[in-house]
């Protein structure tokens, strides 16, 4: 729910493309992904489910690991995620939480957020969390784990952008 998501269709990036002169005739490189066998022997602590708090309990994001799909699933309080087409629920497979720096810059309550300048997140991939540093990178979010590049567990990737890193919550949390 507005104004605590952002989704776009496949149309209205081309129009914005268009619109800023940007061209789409190249994919961007590829960003660092795990080999199936690195993908199965990731480490971390356990983090079957957790939440990231907006503020309000009908905003907060709930995801809960499915063990046999090796996917999370991702519910808005009791609303799972999905597909606006086929109604298939959204099943990721990283799930990126990192944390900006947010200013509120009018009385309507938006938000200048500092995309640049890097910081600290939570990297959740099957099942389990580990704590990332991130940079931006040519426009790109990127994790680094122990100062490399931590790699992605092909499939799904959800971003959330948080203004503290306490507003994550998991059960493996000292």
């Amino acid at each position: 729910m507005a104004p605590h998501n952002s989704y776009i269709t496949y149309k209205n990036i081309v129009k914005g493309a268009e619109t800023r002169g940007y061209a789409l005739d190249e994919a961007p490189a590829s960003a660092v992904f795990l080999s199936s066998e690195e993908a199965e022997g990731l480490e971390g602590a356990p983090a079957e489910e957790f939440m990231v708090k907006y503020g309000s309990p009908s905003f907060d994001a709930i995801y809960e690991y499915d063990a046999k799909q090796q996917k999370y699933h991702r519910f808005n309080g009791s609303d799972e995620s999905v597909d606006l087409e086929t109604k298939d629920p959204v099943l990721l497979d990283n799930i990126l939480v990192v944390q900006m720096d947010h200013r509120i810059v009018d009385d309507v309550g938006r938000r200048v957020i500092d995309m640049e300048s890097g910081g600290k997140g939570y990297l959740f991939q099957k099942g389990k969390v580990n704590e990332i540093q991130w940079k931006n990178e040519a426009g790109r979010i990127v994790p680094y784990k122990d100062a490399v590049k931590a790699g992605f567990v092909p499939g799904k990737t959800w971003i959330n952008i948080v203004p503290s890193i306490s507003d994550v919550s998991f059960d493996s949390q000292q």
